[in-house]
């Protein structure tokens, strides 16, 4: 039933119900195959017939969808870049408001579970939002420190933080990336950062 009402959406809305092709639904899940082919992702709905398969040609795609209407999202792709000379591994989770000069995400946690954010790796996260955000120009992030029963001695005498060089965010959508450069800035746990966009 369902699926009737994600059909109907699809051809009163501007958000193009865009998938991701996929094998399995855990590899979406998983952030395995969070990339669209370069002739861009294929859509479902009313405007499927944009996307030009082979004949006989099959193909799996997964999309994140809302649980009420809108039921469309749009798909965002964080990649949090780590500074290579500044912090120490610190384990916690980062937050995030995505704001364009058409809408906002609202704080939105990137990892589910707490991971260790280690100097110099990049992390690719997912962000769906109900609202077209059109041109992204500010964000702010967040940094929630979780610690370990075994720094029960440090409780109050240390300030986690995590040095960022940049924050990429690519606009699945509109094929477009956002860059915000934090040029190895800290965000101390419990506080949060503005940045803007320069582009």
């Amino acid at each position: 039933m369902r699926a009737f009402h994600y059909y109907v959406e699809s051809i009163n809305t501007e958000c193009p119900f865009a998938g991701y092709p996929c094998n399995k639904e855990q590899d979406f899940t998983s952030d395995v195959c969070k990339v669209c082919p370069p002739e861009g992702c294929p859509y479902m709905g009313f405007h499927a017939d944009k996307t030009k398969l082979s004949l006989g040609q099959r193909q799996k795609i997964y999309l994140t969808t809302n649980d009420q209407k809108p039921f469309c999202m749009y798909h965002l792709e964080l990649t949090v870049k780590m500074s290579s000379e500044n912090g120490q591994t610190e384990k916690g989770y980062i937050t995030v408001d995505i704001v364009g000069d058409q809408g906002r995400t609202n704080e939105v946690r990137l990892n589910s579970w707490p991971i260790n954010f280690e100097v110099g790796k990049n992390y690719l996260f997912s962000v769906p939002t109900a609202s077209d955000l059109g041109k992204v120009h500010t964000l702010k992030i967040s940094f929630y420190h979780v610690s370990s029963f075994l720094d029960i001695f440090q409780f109050g005498l240390r300030h986690p933080q995590i040095y960022i060089d940049e924050i990429e965010i690519f606009y699945q959508e509109k094929n477009k990336k956002f860059r915000f450069s934090l040029a190895d800035f800290s965000v101390e746990t419990d506080q949060s950062v503005i940045v803007f966009n320069q582009n």
